[in-house]
């Protein structure tokens, strides 16, 4: 124990060994997910989720590799995590995949421009560099540059990575590594940035990056959030006059940002979906449900299924992820009270959307079983939210 005791404060003393116990971690689950648990494990807890086939097939697909490259690219991933090896060969394949998966151009498409590279398995090393990429801007965002550590920095940065249960969906082949990574650099931009003349830019591209990512209606609302908050910046004292101000050109920005990310999601369903596909499938909900009955069914199934999330994580022996979900919701409190009006509402949007993602996929496909996979996005920016703003806080507060 003494030498536990000894070793702590060496870690928790200097950022760069934070960092590299932080990125060790990463290294060892992402061998797990795709190395060692394949072949050992059910397929839910490795990196190749069901979904992850249609990503990698769009990605060889964009490529436009021949069938028997599809097929040298493809079998040895699909047999070693359990599934058929002909998984991309079928002559129909741009009908067998959802209309929802080509708009999500951002991930294949980087599948795409890996698969090219002589090396077995290149079709995996997105995703890795997604889930490092989270690493590298969470870490950031809870120990900048110049901070004075403690064990409270060591405990949060680590956090997310002991929270297996939810961990697996961002550092897995979907679309969920890009979403969070955008998320928390959302976060950074708002704060760091605020209203300076280069923010428009950086907040635009990370919006429309999210579109490119996830292009339903959630995903919309995220990109409205993104623009309209990170232009009003962040506050942490207003007049009366300056709330009235900022509140008619919030109105403003919602109306003109909202109708704007709507334009763009459909522009980038037209470019990307093959002609006559989405009317030749099935009906997929992508938008907001009118219905108040449907709705209210919506918002009770996102709760009982969050409640089923939980639950099974508890069981698990993953008492990680619910506490990093309370702290999200605790984070947003603290951020009002803070009155970085902007951010909290960044942040309820966030959460806000991926619970109504929850709702929609346990309402109408009758999975109640998510693994607060579409919550992560949103628990993990509201956690760096309140660490950045409360970092600036500090930091303008006068010397005693």
């Amino acid at each position: 124990m003494a030498k536990v005791r000894n070793f702590l404060p060496f870690v928790v003393s200097s950022r760069r060994n934070l960092l590299a116990l932080v990125f060790i971690v990463a290294l060892f689950e992402v061998a797990m997910l795709y190395w060692i648990l394949p072949g050992r494990a059910p397929r839910t807890f490795t990196a190749v989720q069901p979904d992850s086939s249609a990503y990698i097939c769009y990605g060889l697909q964009i490529a436009r590799q021949t069938p028997e490259s599809l097929y040298e690219s493809s079998s040895e991933i699909f047999s070693r995590f359990g599934y058929p090896e002909v998984s991309c060969l079928s002559p129909t394949l741009s009908t067998n995949l959802l209309w929802l998966i080509y708009p999500r151009v951002l991930l294949s498409g980087f599948i795409a421009l890996f698969s090219f590279l002589p090396i077995s398995g290149s079709i995996l090393i997105p995703s890795i560099l997604f889930f490092f990429l989270l690493v590298w801007f969470w870490f950031d965002a809870i120990v900048p540059r110049g901070t004075s550590l403690n064990f409270r920095h060591w405990l949060v940065a680590i956090a997310p990575l002991a929270a297996f249960t939810m961990i697996i969906w961002p550092a897995s082949v979907l679309t969920d590594g890009p979403m969070t990574v955008l998320s928390v650099c959302g976060a950074l931009a708002i704060v760091r940035l605020g209203r300076k003349p280069r923010s428009w830019p950086v907040i635009f591209i990370i919006g429309f990056l999210m579109l490119l990512t996830r292009p339903s209606w959630p995903v919309v609302g995220c990109l409205w959030s993104v623009a309209l908050f990170g232009q009003i910046g962040m506050y942490f004292g207003y007049s009366s006059r300056i709330l009235a101000s900022n509140f008619a050109r919030a109105l403003v920005a919602l109306v003109g940002g909202y109708s704007g990310a709507i334009l763009l999601a459909k522009g980038v369903e037209i470019v990307t979906v093959p002609p006559g596909l989405k009317e030749t499938q099935a009906y997929v909900p992508e938008g907001m449900i009118f219905s108040l009955g449907t709705l209210a069914n919506i918002v009770s199934s996102a709760i009982s299924s969050t409640f089923v999330d939980l639950t099974e994580s508890i069981r698990r022996g993953d008492l990680v992820s619910p506490i990093l979900l309370f702290v999200a919701f605790a984070s947003i409190v603290l951020v009002l009270r803070m009155r970085a009006f902007g951010m909290a509402s960044y942040c309820v949007v966030l959460l806000g959307f991926g619970l109504y993602s929850v709702g929609l996929v346990s309402s109408f496909y009758g999975d109640v079983n998510t693994h607060l996979r579409f919550l992560v996005p949103g628990m993990l920016a509201s956690i760096a939210a309140f660490c950045v703003v409360n970092q600036r806080r500090v930091a303008s507060l006068p010397e005693p």
